[in-house]
């Protein structure tokens, strides 16, 4: 959604607003980097990605998840060069966990399904 809404506002003219919206925070989280292949349409996007990075670099905390990893990142946002700058600045001072193992959804649903099949034995 942000980069969708980056990108709306080179249209309009209001990118120096908008760019305010996600560089002012003291938090700003990044959730599913990578989910929504939009991001992959244009490579603007990288170009807008970077605008908002090194607008908080150093001023403000930024939180993004993401399956895709730092070395796969330039081909999925379109620009390489641009995507190292971005990883750069995103990983200086920064503290990165990386979780690996099954899907926490997944596991949540066998465990429900599990005590509904044990509720229906049971009656």
């Amino acid at each position: 959604d942000m980069l969708t809404e980056l990108m709306a506002s080179l249209a309009d003219q209001s990118l120096p607003q908008k760019l305010k919206q996600y560089t002012s925070p003291e938090i700003l989280l990044i959730d599913e980097l990578g989910f929504d292949r939009l991001e992959q349409q244009d490579a603007k996007n990288a170009s807008l990605f970077f605008k908002v990075i090194d607008g908080r670099y150093c001023k403000g905390s930024t939180l993004s998840t993401t399956n895709i990893d730092f070395k796969d990142l330039g081909d999925y946002l379109g620009d390489p060069v641009v995507t190292t700058a971005i990883v750069d600045r995103m990983v200086h001072h920064s503290i990165i966990l990386t979780i690996q193992g099954h899907s926490w959804r997944i596991h949540e649903s066998k465990k429900l399904n599990t005590q509904a099949r044990k509720g229906r034995s049971k009656n």
